[in-house]
């Protein structure tokens, strides 16, 4: 992230010391004792995944399941990935609708101090989304071309909403012949549909706000890059895939016991099948895998319960299970082409 002024940075704290206070109405029957959780100095889901899926775990399993109350504080965090934030943002939106609580705020907070943080809490439309007032706009950068898009929240893809997300997101790729332009369209296309087309076939551990999908990201003009993040609270690829298919994996992996999330993940991308024996969310990792070997510098991410797997084009990441799931799956792929033509991939 861009840096600011001290002049500018110490206008921004003075304004960040304020705590959300909720109306009298809202607190005039506030019940139980108030659980304070202390969000991680690097809130990130690539740098710091254990102990930021450890933190956003907590507070799920405190309103969901206890139905108790938190106060979260961001006075530590210097940094939070986009990837982060868009999940927390999904659980705070869970956690509230879900929980509303009787005359009082089942989550709250205060406003990170750090005013790189707060920009891309306020530019992703995490306060409004919430419904938490926002403190003014973050201070502009001169030099800056990234243009965050506003998270949403849909249950259901429909041709309209494709569509316009196809558009916003190819928006920085006007030099692409149109042959280029809708392979891009149908990488974003199996991305966004990935979602709902296994995530939600069986129960979780948490209570769902619906068969519910996020999505965010950016678009960069000047690099003509984007990258699109999905998030869903489903049951995680790992356990979407049912036992016969998990059997033909360890051929693939070369394993004698069962295969870890991360290696389930890798090879969902490989495979042309999905659980039910059809074409679907294996095709679409498989078309994205491909995208991604047809762009100059592009890389597809998916995280999904434990698991975390990259690709890059050249190379295929498979990382070690974190401690605790992450809660759903989440899907992104970023593109930097300059070309007005991709490259042949078989």
């Amino acid at each position: 992230m861009k840096k600011l002024t001290e002049k500018q940075r110490r206008h921004f704290i003075r304004k960040s010391s304020l705590k959300y206070k909720p109306s009298r109405k809202m607190t005039k029957a506030i019940v139980g004792e108030v659980v304070e959780i202390k969000l991680p100095e690097n809130f990130s889901l690539g740098m710091n995944f254990d102990n930021t899926v450890a933190v956003i775990n907590q507070i799920r399993t405190i309103v969901l399941l206890k139905n108790g109350r938190v106060f979260i504080d961001f006075s530590d965090v210097s940094h939070i990935g986009i990837s982060a934030a868009i999940v927390f943002v999904a659980e705070l939106h869970r956690c509230k609708n879900l929980k509303p609580g009787r005359g009082f705020l089942s989550v709250n907070g205060n406003y990170p101090g750090d005013p790189e943080v707060y920009r891309v809490l306020y530019n992703l439309n995490f306060y409004r989304l919430l419904g938490v007032p926002e403190i003014g706009s973050p201070p502009k950068l001169v030099d800056g071309s990234e243009i965050m898009l506003m998270t949403q929240s849909f249950v259901q893809i429909d041709p309209e909403r494709i569509n316009t997300f196809k558009e916003i997101f190819t928006l920085p790729f006007e030099h692409l012949t149109d042959i280029a332009k809708r392979r891009m369209q149908g990488a974003l296309i199996e991305a966004m549909a990935n979602s709902f087309e296994h995530a939600f076939q069986d129960s979780t551990t948490y209570p769902r706000f619906g068969r519910r999908a996020w999505l965010s990201g950016y678009i960069n003009h000047d690099k003509r890059e984007m990258l699109m993040i999905i998030f869903d609270h489903g049951i995680g690829i790992p356990k979407s895939l049912p036992p016969r298919i998990i059997e033909r994996l360890r051929p693939l992996l070369s394993l004698a016991v069962r295969p870890s999330d991360s290696q389930v993940i890798y090879a969902a991308t490989q495979l042309g099948r999905t659980s039910t024996e059809q074409s679907g969310r294996g095709k679409g990792f498989k078309t994205m895998r491909k995208f991604v070997d047809a762009c100059s510098d592009a890389e597809l991410r998916v995280i999904s319960d434990k698991g975390r797997f990259r690709y890059d084009g050249n190379d295929e990441f498979i990382d070690e299970d974190g401690v605790q799931s992450v809660g759903g799956t989440v899907i992104l792929l970023r593109v930097r082409h300059e070309e007005s033509e991709l490259k042949a991939v078989q």
